[in-house]
C-alpha cells in the first residue's frame, strides 16, 4: 500500500464555476488542492463545511513556473495528483 493521498487540482478555484467544482468534489469526498492568483478558498455556507478536504495555493496558471512550484508542493507534501480541472 502507498502512503501518498489522491487529490484533484482545481484551477480558478476561488470563486465562481472553479469555487462550484473545487465544493462538488469536496462535498463527494475529494481532496481538493485550490489554485487560484489571489490564494482564496472558495467561499459559502457549503464550502465552510467541507473546507478540512481542501488546501490552496496561490499561482497564476498563465505563468508555468508558478504552477509547477505548486505541483512540487504537493508531491513533497505526499499528495499524488489524481485530476486536474
Amino acid at each position: 500500500m502507498s502512503s501518498e493521498r489522491k487529490c484533484i487540482v482545481v484551477t480558478g478555484a476561488s470563486k465562481g464555476i472553479g469555487a462550484a467544482i473545487a465544493t462538488a468534489l469536496t462535498e463527494h469526498g475529494h481532496s481538493v488542492a485550490c489554485v487560484s492568483r489571489s490564494g482564496a478558498a472558495p467561499s459559502g455556507k457549503v464550502a465552510a463545511e467541507v473546507a478540512t478536504r481542501w488546501t490552496t495555493f496561490q499561482a497564476d496558471v498563465t505563468k508555468p513556473e508558478t504552477l509547477s512550484a505548486v505541483f512540487q508542493q504537493l508531491a513533497s507534501d505526499g499528495w499524488r495528483i489524481a485530476g486536474l480541472v
